[in-house]
């Protein structure tokens, strides 16, 4: 059941995040501005982005996998902040000449390093992947909307694209910043406290009711087992991430605030195995992807569900708004100035907004 405060709580939430693209609109004068910022982001907004970005619909997705397949799932997990942490040793390195040559995109990076096919490479790359994203996060937003609000999901989508599209379209990095740590605090105040209920509730049935499969790992299961580590450790450079490491400031910020994000990590990832642990013990037979949604339904009372609703939805919209920003510069920035380079500062900005859409 869904109740009329709840609803308030995630109409409210979207609403807040188009005013936000709103009142940052005047402040965007050129491309530079839309793509780092018109000042220099604090190491806590740095932080709460960056994480924010990171935690994307594939949230759902692991908790219905841990849900499926236990601990085969949930120990690769534990690799992920590692991928952070190489990621972080492996950037800081060359961040004074990235700031020294003035990049803002890691199409940027990828020219001095490679050349023109290091360049476009990326572009093309990166424009496909962007696809790919918006179109999971799209499709994440239609679902969750029909089953809790009964919306039709089509209609959930374009609800979703438009909110998101149009606080990025707007405020640029601004808004997307500012709006992923609304995001961040949602994410740390509505699924913890989510968690700890639902243990609560079921308490040491969790583990009693769980199978065998779910606790071992059998050597059928080595080469799966691998792989998941090995996907778990690889750095995370795609644009969004880039992007945010242009913005810091020096060396000190950057790791602190990548750093911070791998610590972070681990209190998700132990609410993403408890809540897959609790669902299962609940409710053993449902599909993967109801895990989190028969868990919000089972488990939350009035307020804390609507509260938690808006949670996904930041989870999602904080990595789709990131990918739309970041691709929006790379039309303009990385295509289309390279092919007609003596667009105005102006016309840039409208190619990056227009982009989005």
């Amino acid at each position: 059941m869904i109740f009329n405060i709840d609803i308030a709580i995630v109409a409210g939430y979207m609403v807040f995040c188009l005013v936000i693209g709103l009142f940052k609109y005047g402040t965007i004068k050129n491309i530079r501005d839309y793509t780092l910022g018109t000042k220099p982001f604090s190491t806590i907004v740095l932080l709460a982005t960056t994480f924010a970005t990171a935690i994307s619909a594939r949230y759902i997705g692991d908790i219905g996998k841990a849900y499926q397949l236990g601990m085969i799932y949930m120990i690769p997990l534990f690799f992920w902040p590692l991928g952070w942490f190489i990621f972080s040793k492996l950037f800081v390195t060359n961040l004074t000449t990235f700031h020294k040559h003035k990049f803002i995109s890691l199409s940027d990076i990828m020219e001095h390093w490679y050349g023109n096919l290091g360049r476009w490479s990326t572009n093309v790359i990166s424009v496909f992947l962007s696809l790919g994203i918006t179109a999971m996060s799209a499709i994440a937003i239609g679902y969750l909307l029909n089953y809790f609000l009964k919306i039709p999901e089509v209609t959930g989508i374009i609800i979703g694209l438009a909110v998101v599209t149009g606080y990025s379209f707007f405020g640029g990095i601004m808004s997307v910043a500012f709006t992923d740590v609304f995001q961040f605090l949602i994410f740390f105040i509505a699924i913890p406290i989510a968690c700890i209920m639902g243990y609560q509730e079921v308490g040491a049935k969790v583990w009693a009711s769980l199978p065998v499969t779910h606790l071992e790992i059998s050597s059928d299961n080595i080469p799966l087992f691998i792989s998941f580590i090995f996907y778990a450790l690889i750095p995370y450079c795609a644009i969004p991430y880039i992007q945010r490491a242009l913005i810091a400031k020096d060396k000190t910020q950057f790791t602190q605030s990548f750093t911070s994000v791998a610590v972070l990590l681990i209190p998700l990832l132990l609410t993403i195995c408890l809540i897959g642990f609790i669902t299962h013990s609940d409710a053993p037979e449902i599909q993967n992807d109801q895990v989190l949604y028969y868990f919000i339904d089972r488990y939350l009372p009035i307020g804390l569900k609507g509260l938690m609703i808006a949670g996904i939805l930041s989870i999602i919209m904080s990595t789709q708004d990131s990918y739309l920003n970041a691709t929006g510069v790379l039309i303009s920035h990385d295509i289309c100035k390279q092919i007609w380079p003596s667009i105005t500062e102006k016309q840039e900005l409208l190619i990056a907004r227009v982009s989005c859409i």
